[in-house]
């Protein structure tokens, strides 16, 4: 249970300093001074002091009072122990006092605090750094323990990925545990238990995972103090959080899913190199702050080039003694660089980006108001291409081991990892031809118990259990297209998805349900046509729930029988229910090319509303406040219409309805008026919404919140999250995606009921910016107090707050970010998105036949 949880934490300080006590003084901060004799006189247990707070050292004494030895009678000025009546006080003589009432609340106010001051929690502590017990050149970014056999040298020469493979290569008891990626064996009982129990996270769904690590750096859990990163795409955060290594590089710092490590780690001594993010980096630390003004205690860069470099990079005069910011800096290069060369200036000065690489930028020409990106990568340090092979460059040759930043962004998009590696090791390989020896993957220690990544350099060895997982470890995933490795896993195949017989592989429950195919002729790791099941839907939370249970056996079963069925699916519907706005076949193929289509007559009983994509609707449905046309025309789309575009049945419809067209657009302006962001937008001819595909969709002067009402609905993302094209992307093969949440075109929707949820989140954290409500992304209420559950209290852009004012219908927040993402019309009062009753467009027809007699059929057949 969380709420006894035990906290564990122990410090190691640098040196041991000894304590001096005065102990003639007594017990300080209010604590009771009781003394060996009186304790033993009623009988106090050592278990009931414990709870005194005075620490096992005193306990230690009067048990050795008590047993009459020496350590308890020698030393007669220390016969008693204080009773720390105040329970934030502890210590010897309760010397020592929490902040607040408790240790443990003393922890959680600390991570409390993260979550208001994110930049507190590395500008008000040091960060931590492993320190190695082998030499270890790591450049200037220290390394987290994390760092140690992760697959990415980040040691020169590689020194921290030596003789990893005894862990890698392990073999487990195929009877009775399973064996985490990483080669790691738990007992099999926590397979599939809703705890995470493997350092990789690979015996649990990855819903599990990204619920734990979301919030690492604002809880005390020992699950991400132990935890290891998965996969060599990530980096780590040094608190069990991670960021993809893309993060790194020029193309997503401009991207608008772009995160940070709480702890800011990945960008210290680089916090000016963020596009979407600028910041000025501490000389003194390496750590990031918002702004440098004279009341800041941060010491101005020793080297003035190096500081007028970085007023260029930051655009925003971070710093109070700037002159200039951009391109304008030029004008200065020359006073304050005189001792320089700035045709190729080193920055960030020292091995940043890697243990192995410098960067420098040609500051005659870079162009510092558009690119905060160094020009160029030069290789100064050498490391491992293989078991024989090492990458040396030659520094009193610099050409040979320069590579222009293009090419360096060229490699992130086509590699799923370590990019700079590749880089080095073929400049390496085409520089010394004749070396191209590639080892044996430790054959003769563990033969047959790794495989080669082919084409691979640099030259790695993978565990012959990590082939075809749905996990990529070789650097073009070519681990994922292994042929001749089927036999080698046989020993875990009870606990490996298999998708077919004709498509083996070995996929991690990681890959279960993740909401992307990793089998590619089925989807059988997504949906299960058998049981009828979304996987995605299942949450394993306890050894024993249906859900743990299925995936288990769901599982097992995989390489036991034929999962390859084609199933015969009745994908046949009525004539009359196509283009009617509903699904009824898959991705809602019976919606599309609608233009044509013709309605059906405005019978007594039933009108219809043809909408601009052409899908007829009942006309009740319009002006509700809900799309049912998928270009959103029956509302706000309406006033697209004009009297030469209505169209002859709506034309008839409204006559028939004794209304005409510019009432119904003035309906539908009042019934949609209570929206977000729309003083910004002209309401006849655009949408407001925050804008996908921007830098910066929070920044309203640059990107307005609006966008054509011709967008709506046309395929294309433009509005943030796919709120544009709710009726056109889709959450599940037959379900519209409404107000839910697409984490990414090809990825994960959230359902609206589980948005800003612990549980629930893009993994990308793309739905970052769908909160803008909360607190720093956190469920802090108005009062200050922190949540464990979804608040409804509402942080307003303007720093106003809101109790209980989200999704309530009515635009109080400045700019309507209290209304936005909120279901409208009915699906605001319901889980479900557009819960129409649905039926036929036609009345049923009663026909009535003549009643015969069964015995008529046996006389008349008789008679013949």
């Amino acid at each position: 249970m969380e709420s006894v949880q035990s906290i564990k934490y122990c410090i190691r300080p640098a040196r041991f300093v000894s304590v001096q006590r005065n102990y003639s003084r007594g017990c300080l901060n209010g604590g009771i001074l009781v003394s060996f004799d009186v304790l033993k006189q009623y009988n106090i247990t050592t278990q009931e002091l414990l709870l005194w707070n005075s620490g096992v050292i005193a306990i230690d004494r009067y048990r050795a009072y008590l047993a009459n030895h020496p350590y308890g009678t020698n030393e007669q000025t220390e016969q008693f122990i204080c009773n720390c009546t105040n329970t934030r006080t502890f210590g010897v003589l309760c010397e020592y006092q929490f902040s607040q009432s408790s240790f443990e609340a003393t922890i959680f106010s600390q991570y409390n605090q993260k979550l208001k001051y994110p930049l507190g929690s590395q500008l008000f502590g040091i960060t931590t750094c492993y320190v190695t017990s082998f030499p270890c050149d790591y450049g200037k970014v220290c390394l987290d323990w994390r760092n140690i056999c992760d697959g990415t040298q980040n040691c020169v020469d590689g020194t921290d990925e030596d003789y990893c493979e005894h862990l890698l290569l392990n073999e487990c008891n195929p009877e009775r545990e399973y064996r985490c990626r990483s080669g790691m064996c738990i007992d099999e009982e926590y397979f599939l238990d809703g705890d995470i129990d493997c350092q990789d996270q690979s015996d649990e769904q990855r819903y599990s995972i990204y619920a734990l690590t979301r919030l690492c750096f604002a809880g005390p859990k020992m699950d991400c103090e132990e935890r290891i990163l998965d996969s060599k795409k990530y980096i780590s955060c040094g608190d069990g959080s991670e960021l993809s290594f893309i993060t790194q590089y020029r193309d997503k710092s401009m991207s608008i899913d772009i995160d940070t490590c709480y702890s800011f780690r990945e960008r210290q001594w680089k916090c000016e190199l963020n596009n979407r993010e600028i910041m000025w980096t501490n000389p003194a630390n390496g750590h990031c702050l918002d702004y440098v003004d004279n009341a800041t205690n941060v010491l101005k860069d020793e080297n003035d080039c190096i500081f007028i470099h970085k007023c260029a990079l930051t655009r925003q005069g971070q710093h109070y003694l700037c002159p200039c910011t951009g391109n304008g800096c030029r004008v200065y290069f020359h006073s304050y660089c005189s001792s320089n060369d700035i045709s190729l200036f080193a920055y960030p000065s020292g091995r940043i980006f890697t243990s192995f690489v410098e960067t420098y930028y040609k500051s005659n020409e870079h162009n510092f108001d558009r690119n905060v990106w160094p020009d160029v990568f030069i290789f100064t340090r050498s490391i491992k291409c293989n078991n024989a092979m090492w990458a040396a460059p030659d520094i009193t040759n610099q050409k040979d081991w320069l590579v222009n930043e293009t090419l360096v962004v060229t490699y992130v998009r086509a590699l799923s990892a370590h990019p700079l590696e590749v880089l080095l090791c073929e400049r390496h390989q085409s520089i010394n031809a004749n070396e191209t020896n590639y080892g044996n993957c430790w054959n003769d220690s563990y033969p047959n118990q790794a495989k080669h990544c082919p084409n691979s350099v640099p030259y790695s060895c993978i565990s012959k259990y990590n082939v075809n997982d749905g996990i990529r470890d070789c650097a073009r995933a070519a681990d994922e297209a292994m042929n001749n490795w089927y036999e080698d896993y046989l020993s875990i195949q009870k606990h490996r998805f298999q998708c077919s017989e004709t498509e083996k592989t070995s996929l991690t429950v990681l890959s279960i349900g993740d909401n992307r195919a990793d089998c590619k002729k089925s989807n059988h790791d997504e949906y299960s046509k058998k049981y009828n099941v979304e996987l995605n839907h299942l949450k394993c939370v306890s050894r024993d729930s249906a859900d743990c249970i299925f995936l288990r056996q769901y599982i097992a079963e995989s390489s036991i029988e034929d999962t390859n069925t084609t199933e015969k699916v009745d994908n046949s519907i009525k004539f009359w229910n196509s283009c009617d706005s509903y699904w009824e076949k898959s991705y809602g193929a019976d919606e599309t090319d609608c233009h044509q289509w013709k309605c059906p007559s405005h019978y007594t009983f039933k009108q219809f509303y043809q909408c601009r994509s052409g899908q007829c609707i009942y006309e009740n449905w319009l002006c509700n406040g809900e799309w049912d046309c998928s270009d959103g025309s029956d509302e706000e789309g309406i006033q697209l219409l004009t009297e030469h575009t209505i169209g002859e049945h709506n034309l008839k419809l409204f006559q028939l309805l004794k209304t005409n067209l510019t009432q119904q657009k003035n309906r539908c302006l009042k019934e949609n008026s209570e929206r977000p962001f729309t003083q910004f937008c002209d309401r006849e001819t655009e949408y407001p919404c925050l804008l996908a595909n921007v830098d910066d969709p929070m920044n309203f002067r640059l990107n307005r919140p609006c966008i054509n009402l011709r967008q709506l609905g046309d395929g294309r993302v433009d509005c943030y999250g796919g709120l544009d094209e709710r009726n056109i992307l889709n959450c599940s093969s037959h379900e519209q995606l409404g107000f839910g949440f697409k984490c990414n075109i090809n990825d994960r929707c959230i359902p609206r009921m589980q948005q800003c949820s612990n549980n629930d989140r893009c993994f990308n954290g793309n739905d970052r910016l769908l909160c803008i409500y909360l607190y720093n992304n956190s469920y802090v209420k108005c009062n200050g107090q922190l949540s464990t559950a979804t608040v409804q209290d509402v942080h307003c852009l303007n720093g106003s707050c809101l109790p209980n004012s989200r999704c309530n219908g009515l635009v109080e927040c400045p700019f309507g970010e209290d209304e936005y993402y909120c279901p409208t019309g009915s699906s605001s009062t319901t889980v479900n998105y557009r819960p129409h009753i649905k039926k036929s467009y036609f009345r049923s027809i009663k026909i009535q036949l003549p009643t015969y007699s069964p015995f008529s059929f046996l006389i008349n057949e008789s008679r013949q």
